[in-house]
């Protein structure tokens, strides 16, 4: 419906996700695997599309994902 905010809502999930797998330092960011990143690659897209089925910037919240963290 509306592209506005689609990357603002990937970069705002993507930080959710890794406050809430506690990674907050460079070094814990370097370390993740691969399967990680899918992981949290998957929850920010599952945010930004759907955001991009609203009109406007508006993404959803968490209970809305259909991918839980």
């Amino acid at each position: 419906m509306d592209t506005i905010g689609a990357g603002d809502t990937v970069h705002g999930a993507l930080l959710a996700w890794l406050y809430t797998k506690d990674i907050v330092t460079v070094e814990q960011l370097r370390g993740l695997d691969a399967n990680s990143w899918r992981e949290a690659l998957r929850y920010a897209g599952a945010a930004a599309a759907i955001t991009v089925s609203r009109a406007g910037a508006e993404p959803p919240y968490a209970a809305e994902l259909p991918v839980r963290i």
